[in-house]
């Protein structure tokens, strides 16, 4: 059974400690923490095997823990990535132990297009995984491989070149008349003149 007493630290000695020291203690903790969230989901299976309805606890940190407890969520990934729930949720669909293997590694190798549609290859921090390369890396209960995440990016840059170019401009019935140009919006001018011939040569007149 884990120790009871869990809020009990000594901030001077905190204070006093060094940047490595500090290091070392966060790293401490949060195994620490991953090995709490085992025992809440070892409390949690036990009261759910005795019928015990824990619905209203699926809140927060909380909704891991029935994964936790039937062995379909590595602990250590709840604590390292709490808050990200795209990114849980995804690697949550993954086999225990590739989920072992990303707590351990703390990295994914995400492709990235470089220049001609070039296939590159970056490995990134799970943390700072965007919702885009989350979905383009891990999905179907597997890792992704660089080929797989490639064919992902060709189809999407192929959908966007295709998607219609947004109007950089806004309509306006601001319009004046200044001598022998037309103003538009306070801020622009033509000449009436050449605006005539414009219409004239692209057959709008």
């Amino acid at each position: 059974m884990l120790p009871t007493k869990t809020n009990s630290f000594d901030i001077v000695a905190v204070k006093s400690m060094t940047i490595q020291d500090l290091k070392a203690e966060l790293a401490k903790t949060l195994t620490v923490t991953a090995e709490y969230l085992m025992y809440i989901a070892a409390i949690w299976r036990e009261l759910e095997e005795r019928g015990e309805d824990l619905s209203e606890l699926r809140h927060g940190m909380m909704a891991y823990i029935p994964l936790i407890a039937t062995n379909q969520l590595d602990a250590r990934l709840v604590v390292n990535y709490a808050g990200q729930k795209t990114l849980l949720s995804s690697m949550a669909k993954l086999p225990l132990k590739e989920q072992q293997k990303l707590a351990e590694k703390g990295t994914l190798d995400v492709v990235i297009l470089g220049d001609n549609n070039q296939k590159l290859i970056k490995e990134v921090k799970i943390s700072d995984l965007t919702a885009a390369q989350v979905y383009q890396a891990i999905g179907e209960g597997k890792i992704k491989t660089p080929e797989q995440q490639y064919q992902i990016l060709l189809v999407r840059n192929k959908v966007r070149s295709k998607s219609k170019p947004k109007k950089t401009y806004r309509l306006t019935k601001n319009l004046k008349i200044d001598g022998e140009n037309l103003v538009i919006a306070g801020k622009h001018a033509v000449s009436i003149e050449f605006l005539k011939n414009y219409l004239e040569d692209n057959n709008e007149l």
